[in-house]
């Protein structure tokens, strides 16, 4: 039985299966689930498409799938990976350097869990922790051989 798993959170955009796949590759065998997280809203309006997509990009991954309905995407990601044994969590690049970005908000916190930042273009970069303020980012990006 696999005791602990790699998290991948997910939006539906195109980029998505980059990430699902950066997601794979550091799982290698262990457990893959990818985690997307929508507005509530969208439970009525999202398309069919979009989702069958990524669980189509998943199940070709060997990756497990959630669909998360919360406004707050980060306290959605949070309370989903305190149910968990994490392994590894990997998101896509944030817009900026805004601190509540979901990215920074994850790496920060969850500073002992090994994480990663997949570009648009599937660059893996591992996102290593810093010792900031909670005003400042909280990672810097080393290409991801860094952490294999």
């Amino acid at each position: 039985m696999k005791t602990s798993t790699v998290f991948v959170f997910v939006t539906n955009q195109p980029h998505c299966k980059q990430l699902i796949r950066a997601g794979r590759q550091i799982a290698d065998e262990d457990a893959l689930h990818v985690v997307s997280i929508q507005p509530t809203t969208a439970s009525k309006s999202l398309e069919g498409t979009a989702l069958e997509l990524l669980y189509q990009d998943c199940a070709a991954c060997g990756a497990t799938m959630t669909v998360l309905y919360n406004d707050n995407p980060f306290q959605a990601a949070l309370s989903f990976l305190k149910k968990h044994k994490i392994k590894h969590i990997v998101t896509g690049i944030p817009d900026s350097a805004d601190p509540e970005s979901f990215a920074i908000q994850i790496r920060r916190a969850c500073p002992q869990v090994p994480c990663s930042i997949v570009t648009p273009s599937g660059t893996l970069y591992a996102a290593l922790p810093l010792e900031r303020s909670l005003s400042e980012p909280t990672f810097c990006l080393t290409p991801a051989a860094a952490f294999k």
